[in-house]
């Protein structure tokens, strides 16, 4: 794939893609422009938690777009319908916004005043809670930039009974809320869904109760370890609102990562908001801006002001990358990641050992923006190319379980132990969506594991299977580690036709890299892998990750 802007000869040399990157591009433009958004990457601060105003500096210093922070219910309204802001909350709004970095405020928690200081779950509670929203948006409206409404509702942040039917609670607050937000700033944004991760089933549940009627925009965080399918899932979340309710600009409030050394965040950090950016997700807020006891290396600075990594890479996607517009990926090939912010921005790419190459003069960078050599192949690292035309040649990795994940050429199956097979496909629930059947308990297969259960509803093994593209020989590599200390042993068998190639027996803390294994298949034959718990277990997790390099006859 080669992708340039160096004249007539560069087109000719694409013209076999162009149109359909063109027809690709354009429909991403479309719906940037349909949602109605420019990306905006913001921090998340805890002033209303004790943090120093000074730290608002730290977020100027990065060029952050925007705050998220929070207003206590309870200090706001200490007395029943008597309202009164706390100095520190009137200083940390009019200070942000006049550094052109509005707030997102996060209306969340009780009032010891109503339904006993737990999430409102009656009518004069969520009565109560709206008022006290609605009085702070008309008197912050110019300082404000949108009103969101409850954190993690799926998840943590519900106490008391709404924790029982949290759709039918959270559906009935949100709608108090919109209803008299509306009727003190009409042009507020109040943004819905309050949800951890990209969870499909809880939007499902939340449309059916009629709440997108009450929501200006959607609210993900979507944290994960591993950042590749987030693009898949925000399109499967746009799909369920365009199919059922009027599609929403998407805003990912809060977007990190628990890492255990600040290292390890720059490339996740690129990749997130890159994917993100792609997808037309609208405001993306950092957490946080700085570290906090409870959370490992989240902060893009230590708790004394000084910069992480993170901070780095935070200020080259505002100001050498988002500054040229939202990203576009460019082809579609699932072990490639291609992507141009904007139309004559940098490139940010990465993938599974495919060649490239770019304009003599060009400019590579690691995610802090620090200048590299020239790679000789992509990896798992992504890298940012300043150059006008970029090159993406051949790899021998055919099949790739992380870059292919839910893709053709795999299938998926759970198979009992009397053989009986069931087809293991998308399952939207409260959480990420994962491969299963509605037919089959205790089975998943996600990204980088896969989930099997012997003594559950279902006994048996899941089956992942790659279909080879040609005849030839093909050589099997990767690694396995059996996750943490539930479960109990667990063989994963490799094979092809009636050849095993590797069997591999696992117990709770066990890892192992696979030596390669090599075999000639006709086209269409498979490679199985069988992951099998052995003994009594429940909830074994496998972690895997297995690369197909087409070798030579």
């Amino acid at each position: 794939m080669k992708i340039s802007h160096n004249g007539e000869d560069a087109l000719n040399s694409v013209k076999p893609i162009i149109l359909g990157l063109a027809l690709f591009l354009l429909s991403a433009n479309d719906r940037l422009e349909a949602e109605g958004c420019t990306p905006r990457l913001g921090v998340q601060t805890h002033f209303a938690q004790g943090w120093s105003i000074e730290t608002l500096r730290l977020a100027e210093r990065v060029g952050a777009g925007g705050v998220r922070d929070g207003i206590p219910w309870h200090e706001v309204e200490p007395r029943p319908g008597y309202y009164e802001v706390p100095g520190y909350i009137d200083t940390y709004l009019k200070k942000a916004a006049a550094r052109n970095m509005k707030a997102t405020v996060v209306f969340t928690g009780g009032n010891p005043l109503y339904d006993e200081g737990y999430t409102p779950y009656t009518a004069e509670g969520r009565q109560a809670f709206a008022s006290f929203v609605a009085f702070i948006v008309q008197r912050y409206r110019n300082e404000i930039q949108a009103v969101e409404i409850g954190n993690e509702f799926n998840g943590s942040f519900v106490t008391g009974p709404a924790t029982d039917n949290r759709e039918e609670h959270y559906a009935a607050l949100l709608r108090e809320v919109y209803h008299k937000v509306k009727q003190v700033a009409p042009e507020m944004p109040v943004l819905g869904g309050a949800a951890h991760s990209v969870p499909i089933g809880w939007f499902q549940e939340l449309i059916k109760l009629g709440a997108a009627d009450y929501m200006d925009g959607i609210v993900v965080h979507p944290y994960r370890e591993i950042p590749e399918f987030l693009d898949d899932e925000i399109e499967g979340l746009k799909e369920l609102f365009k199919r059922s309710a009027s599609l929403k600009p998407i805003h990912a409030t809060e977007v990190g990562i628990e890492t255990d050394h600040p290292s390890k965040s720059p490339a996740h950090f690129l990749k997130l908001v890159t994917l993100l950016s792609a997808s037309g997700v609208c405001d993306m807020h950092w957490y946080a801006l700085r570290d906090e006891e409870w959370y490992a290396n989240t902060g893009l600075f230590t708790t004394d002001a000084k910069p992480k990594p993170a901070a780095s890479t935070f200020e080259v996607l505002v100001k050498d990358l988002l500054a040229f517009g939202p990203a576009k990926r460019l082809g579609s090939d699932a072990l490639t990641r291609v992507y141009r912010y904007g139309d004559a921005g940098p490139y940010v790419v990465w993938g599974a050992g495919h060649s490239l190459a770019a304009d003599d003069g060009a400019v590579f960078r690691d995610a802090t923006g620090t200048e590299i050599p020239t790679p000789a192949v992509l990896s798992d690292s992504p890298i940012i190319v300043e150059s006008q035309s970029l090159e993406i040649g051949h790899s021998n990795i055919v099949g790739d379980t992380l870059y292919q994940y839910a893709k053709l050429p795999w299938t998926y199956r759970a198979v009992t132990r009397e053989g009986t097979a069931y087809l293991l496909t998308r399952q939207d629930w409260v959480w990420s969506s994962y491969l299963g059947s509605p037919l089959v308990s205790d089975v998943a297969v996600g990204l980088d594991a896969v989930t099997v259960s012997m003594t559950g509803a279902f006994s048996g093994r899941v089956v992942e299977k790659f279909r080879v593209p040609e005849t030839g020989r093909y050589e099997i590599s990767g690694w396995l580690k059996k996750k943490g200390d539930a479960g109990g042993e667990a063989v994963v068998q490799i094979s092809a036709g009636e050849v095993v190639l590797a069997s591999v027996q696992l117990v709770p803390g066990f890892s192992i890299d696979l030596d390669p294994a090599s075999v000639v298949l006709e086209s269409g034959a498979e490679i199985a892998f069988v992951y099998d718990p052995k003994g009594d277990s429940l909830g074994d997790v496998i972690e895997r990750r297995f690369f197909i390099r087409k070798g030579s006859n």
